[in-house]
């Protein structure tokens, strides 16, 4: 069994070499689509909401998760909980609530940090501005998106197999930082996103110090959903940038 009483992880079969191989994959997954629509003639406004959830992130998503199976049979056993630790237990839902509470604290870190700057940019995030553009369908697409596929993907990615790797590297507070900075830098695709740096480095923590907790993504997952259903409803129906 990979999934340890007294580890996390300790025994996956993953390298980095297997991160950057799912990291990439949903990137290239949405330029792949990209060429075949453009091939078909057709042209398609990426920060719009119906592109953003109705394509790029479906794209994005199914990409990476075929590269996430291909390892898991390839690589690992077949078993996406032995090999990557992927499981909901009932028990550690409360981590809904302390996603909740990990926003809100990654935001007041933010504001923080914003008022000691003379001149602080406006944090910013693309998929931010099409949640609050969104209209009727798009809303459902947008909600989907961010609240369930997106902690499902990252929390395989980041916590399955980046921290599992690092846990075997370092001792674990140093491979829950490092996998934090990691989760954070990721979402520099998206430069307005600088500003926010501080705020998603201190939910990767929390994420990361979840896994431990939790020995498995379930508490992580949990908590991931809760900070991103805030952000969504804090983007939606506040205007304010979750």
């Amino acid at each position: 069994m990979t999934l340890s009483r007294g580890g996390y992880l300790l025994n996956s079969p993953w390298r980095l070499r297997h991160f950057f191989v799912v990291f990439l994959a949903g990137p290239l997954g949405v330029i792949v689509v990209q060429v075949v629509l453009a091939i078909a003639g057709v042209t398609l406004d990426p920060t719009h909401p119906s592109t953003m959830f109705g394509v790029v992130v479906p794209a994005q998503t199914i990409a990476s998760l075929l590269a996430i199976g291909y390892l898991s049979v390839t690589r690992g056993t077949g078993s996406w909980t032995r090999d990557f630790g992927l499981c909901l237990r009932l028990r550690e839902s409360w981590g809904l609530v302390g996603g909740l509470g990990l926003q809100a604290c990654a935001l007041i870190l933010i504001a923080g940090l914003l008022s000691l700057l003379p001149e602080a940019p406006k944090p910013d995030q693309d998929v931010v501005g099409a949640v609050q553009a969104a209209r009727s369908l798009e809303v459902s697409l947008a909600f989907i998106g961010t609240v369930i596929l997106a902690p499902f993907v990252e929390e395989i990615l980041y916590r399955g197999i980046l921290l599992s790797v690092l846990f075997r590297m370092m001792n674990r507070h140093a491979a829950i930082l490092i996998s934090a900075a990691g989760f954070a830098t990721a979402h520099l695709f998206d430069v307005d996103v600088l500003p926010l740096l501080a705020g998603l480095f201190l939910v990767g923590v929390g994420l990361g110090y979840g896994a431990l907790r939790s020995k498995s993504l379930s508490l992580p997952i949990f908590l991931h959903v809760g900070v991103n259903l805030t952000g969504f409803l804090l983007a939606r129906y506040s205007g304010h940038l979750g």
